[in-house]
């Protein structure tokens, strides 16, 4: 897998996301979301989850993207 991350996101699944770039869980627990042990998480988008905690999507969107940013992606 290379070592791009798109923008568009949001369609990948908060477990998708984390098993890939798992940089972002420092993000998700900066916001107080329980993301990185939530059984839900493979099943739910970040648009979703940001939803669900009442958290501004595009603020966690561009946090999660700033923590990926010039990191390897993990398979």
């Amino acid at each position: 897998m290379t070592t791009n991350f798109s923008a568009d996101f949001t369609r990948m699944t908060v477990g998708d996301l984390l098993r890939r770039w798992p940089q972002t869980v420092r993000v998700f627990l900066d916001y107080k979301m329980n993301c990185p042990a939530c059984p839900i998480a493979p099943f739910m988008t970040v648009d979703e989850a940001a939803g669900e905690y009442g958290i501004d999507a595009a603020r966690l969107k561009r946090d999660i993207a700033r923590a990926v940013a010039g990191t390897e992606c993990v398979q």
